[in-house]
């Protein structure tokens, strides 16, 4: 029996492995062309990388297997090649990143005298904390300026820095500058509205609970809450103009009883509350009291709003507890 035999032959050919990287590290995009799914490119390919520098980042030159200054070049993938974009790291300000300090708020806008978060990346060296009065116009090497001014500083940090705006500007559009010595100057556009209130928070289990005091100053928590009928405060900032005037980057004085100019109300469900007091922090810059009493029969927890001048603040939370229990002597059978 004769059997059949068959000789096969397999080609296979070379693929080489083509990566990209960036330092500092994800500072960079990459665009290869051709593409490929997985970085492989068949021997003998012809590629074209180019470097696409993230926010805050500069192009500076090439290491591994590209070299010089140029954003794009070209290898031929006849073995494994690697390739490094080097960048400078940039001061940066994100789109829309002036707001309002406290937190995001419904309406775009900040306001005068307030104080507000200038948010993006490279805007200092490291945080650094000023004094907390006289405001510090100066931090790290870091300014920011705005209509011929320079702003009072509350701390500055790579991502972020906040500052006090001045008190007497004029509703309309404006931009800022962030300077840090020994680095390119970088500008924001923003707009400025007469009221535009914002609630501190602290986050806790993913709600923003408010910035509370109780009536003995401790703060309000889900496990101290306030309680119904007490009078707590909360702490915000853009509520618009006092009825008078102080220098701006300066604490309040501890006795000064400064009220806002604009009406200001306690929105919470189909309930509008009329604050105790609504006015200047004494002892701190740019920061507002709101005092209101909790109704008798308040939801626990409380969720609420501000609103200044009927502009709406964000939304926060109010840690209330169940009313005490009175002890009935009658029932318990006490003489």
């Amino acid at each position: 029996m004769v059997s059949d035999r068959q000789t096969l032959g397999a080609s296979y050919p070379y693929s080489y492995l083509l990566a990209a990287s960036s330092d500092p590290a994800n500072g960079s995009d990459f665009v290869l062309h051709p593409t490929s799914a997985d970085g492989f490119y068949a021997g003998g390919t012809a590629v074209s990388v180019t470097a696409q520098p993230r926010a805050g980042f500069r192009f500076h030159y090439w290491e591994g297997d590209l070299s010089g200054g140029l954003l794009s070049g070209s290898l031929t993938m006849n073995q494994p090649h690697s390739v490094c974009a080097v960048l400078d790291q940039v001061p940066y300000i994100a789109p829309a990143g002036v707001q309002n300090a406290a937190a995001p708020t419904p309406a775009p806008g900040v306001a005068p005298g307030s104080i507000v978060a200038i948010y993006g990346s490279s805007l200092a060296p490291a945080p650094t904390v000023g004094p907390a009065s006289p405001l510090a116009q100066t931090l790290a090497g870091v300014t920011v300026l705005m209509t011929g001014r320079i702003l009072p500083l509350y701390f500055v940090s790579p991502q972020q820095i906040n500052a006090q705006l001045p008190s007497g500007l004029a509703a309309g559009a404006y931009s800022l500058t962030v300077h840090w010595e020994g680095h390119d100057d970088v500008q924001a556009a923003f707009q400025v509205v007469r009221d535009a209130p914002g609630l501190f928070t602290e986050a806790s289990g993913g709600v923003q609970y408010a910035l509370v005091t109780r009536p003995n100053g401790a703060l309000a928590t889900p496990s101290a809450p306030a309680l119904p009928g007490e009078t707590v405060t909360l702490y915000g900032t853009g509520f618009g103009p006092y009825l008078s005037s102080t220098p701006d980057g300066f604490a309040v004085p501890q006795k000064l009883n400064l009220p806002l100019a604009d009406p200001v109300a306690i929105l919470s469900g189909s309930l509008s509350l009329d604050p105790t007091f609504a006015g200047a922090d004494p002892g701190a810059v740019g920061v507002v009291l709101v005092s209101f009493r909790i109704p008798d029969d308040a939801a626990a927890p409380m969720e609420l709003l501000a609103t200044a001048n009927g502009v709406k603040s964000n939304s926060v939370v109010v840690p209330v507890g169940p009313a005490p229990e009175t002890v009935n002597n009658s029932e318990t059978g006490s003489q």
